[in-house]
């Protein structure tokens, strides 16, 4: 469970950097598909941001190494995060003939690269934090 909380504050908190940074660039490009700019739905980003954390914790953290985060995260929480960015940004330049190649380039690797780094965070900090812990209730 910690993981899990761990991983759906630092994702979304990681991925914020960039939306903030590219937000222009993607409010002009909804203005171009649906005529108005982009109106922001919180509680369907908070289901999105928990599915994305649920999934890292169940399918990518057990796999990350405590002595191996870094590389580790590459290899596992990069595929998962090219996974779901792909899937999106791909889903969305196959409906919509003004989403733009390049920007969905830039969000693939920025996705998947918020998600490596997320994903290696949450298992640095749960292991700092709460490690010692899961030691002692192992020997009781």
């Amino acid at each position: 469970m910690r993981e899990f909380l761990l991983a759906l504050f630092l994702i979304p908190f990681i991925d914020s950097f960039w939306l903030l940074y590219i937000f222009k660039e993607y409010n002009s490009m909804i203005k171009s598909i649906q005529g108005d700019g982009i109106a922001l739905r919180f509680i369907s980003g908070f289901v999105v941001y928990t599915v994305m954390a649920l999934g890292a914790r169940l399918l990518v953290l057990p796999k990350i190494r405590t002595e191996r985060i870094w590389k580790d995260s590459l290899l596992y929480a990069g595929i998962y995060g090219l996974v779901i960015y792909t899937t999106f940004d791909f889903t969305n330049y196959a409906l919509f003939k003004n989403w733009k190649a390049w920007l969905m380039i830039r969000e693939v690797f920025a996705g998947t690269s918020a998600t490596v780094t997320a994903c290696a965070l949450t298992k640095y900090a749960s292991q700092t934090l709460f490690g010692a812990e899961k030691a002692r209730v192992k020997s009781s």
